[in-house]
């Protein structure tokens, strides 16, 4: 990363090696679309009371964006910031963005989002227009910190009193007003291991040993972390194991193919532009997470035959507000398809779900349903 410096807007980072990286030549090398990645996680402040700072770092980023041909754009990664800074953080992105585009359209411009934003830091309708991805960092919802063990990246509501989940962010960001096809996903190649009071979930932390751990790592370790340790937390859908060292509990929770496939598939029902990882390499010695990324993401995705569909607050708790989502189902090789409901339970008159017998809201009509009456077994007549 290009650390800023809050005072001269250079780089204080001597590691940042852009013009030399073993890993930037081959990207390029390889038609790889390469950003560099800006931070700024504490003197907020002091950088915004500067426009020579401000202006120094934009110069900066443009000529080194500039110094290797192949390159791609910026990524700004500035953490920490809360509700006083939305209006310089935003003034500043104009800026950027502005000067970055002016100086090669072909140039990107995007940046971080907090799992939760609690301090109504970004003006996403403001910034919009202007950058080119927005990438929600969807971990550390439960953290080193936490009071209980929990999924790092809950697709849905894993306790009633934290409702903080993956669908939730997306939800948020998208009424704030980022386009859909600008939003990604930034998801965690790792999980995290508390020591707990019991094996079962949910269970408070001892405040004593936490640790990150990696898909690689867990996968490596499958003495640990093994089949008879494993269990499924049904109201998050995340995986996570349980054991013990020395007579204390620990648990991991860490995601494996199946909760990964499913926060693909929400995705995908989302219709947002993608995913991020966190970070490449985590997975190190292992293609199982890719082989699911070409089945979800690529021309070569095969869709099952026979799945469950929740809506956002998956199989046990409620969606949220301002959800309004379009998605196709078409499996792989269909001739028709069959929908089964077992709940429905919608707000009367407030809250709506449409089924149409075709590939767009332009098909006919196969059902509209509000409140609590189940629909039963839907037939489309066509794939």
């Amino acid at each position: 990363d290009y650390s800023v410096s809050p005072t001269t807007g250079n780089n204080t980072n001597t590691s940042f090696a852009w013009a030399t990286s073993a890993a930037v030549t081959p990207a390029i090398s390889n038609s790889v679309n390469v950003h560099f990645c800006a931070t700024l996680f504490a003197s907020h402040s002091t950088f915004w009371a500067s426009s020579t700072a401000q202006q120094t770092f934009i110069t900066n980023a443009i000529n080194l964006l500039n110094s290797r041909p192949g390159s791609n754009g910026i990524n700004i990664d500035f953490e920490g910031m809360g509700s006083a800074d939305k209006t310089p953080f935003t003034a500043f992105m104009t800026n950027l963005c502005n000067q970055v585009h002016a100086a090669n359209p072909n140039y990107k411009v995007t940046m971080a989002l907090y799992a939760v934003d609690w301090s109504g830091t970004f003006d996403i309708a403001a910034l919009n227009p202007l950058v080119d991805n927005f990438i929600i960092m969807g971990y550390d919802y439960y953290y080193s910190g936490s009071a209980q063990a929990g999924p790092e990246a809950p697709l849905y509501n894993f306790q009633t009193g934290y409702n903080q989940t993956l669908s939730k962010s997306i939800t948020y960001y998208l009424k704030q007003g980022a386009s859909k096809n600008k939003l990604l996903l930034g998801l965690p190649w790792y999980g995290r291991e508390w020591e707990t009071v019991a094996a079962t979930a949910p269970s408070n932390t001892t405040g004593g040993f936490t640790s990150s751990r990696t898909y690689n790592y867990v996968r490596n370790n499958s003495a640990t972390y093994s089949t008879a340790n494993k269990n499924w937390d049904s109201n998050s859908f995340n995986p996570f194991y349980s054991y013990q060292v020395s007579g204390a509990w620990r648990q991991c929770w860490i995601d494996d193919n199946y909760s990964y496939s499913r926060k693909f598939d929400m995705v995908n029902q989302r219709g947002i532009g993608g995913i991020g990882i966190w970070a490449l390499g985590y997975d190190d010695g292992y293609s199982d997470l890719w082989n699911l990324i070409k089945d979800k993401f690529s021309n070569c995705a095969t869709v099952p035959c026979t799945d469950s569909i929740f809506d956002m607050g998956g199989p046990n708790r409620n969606y949220y507000d301002a959800e309004s989502y379009v998605y196709t189902i078409a499996p792989t090789g269909a001739s028709k398809v069959q929908l089964n409901f077992t709940k429905m339970d919608l707000e009367q008159g407030f809250d709506s779900l449409y089924l149409f017998d075709g590939t767009s809201t332009t098909a006919p009509v196969l059902g509209a349903y509000t409140g609590t009456v189940i629909p039963g077994l839907i037939t489309s007549t066509g794939n």
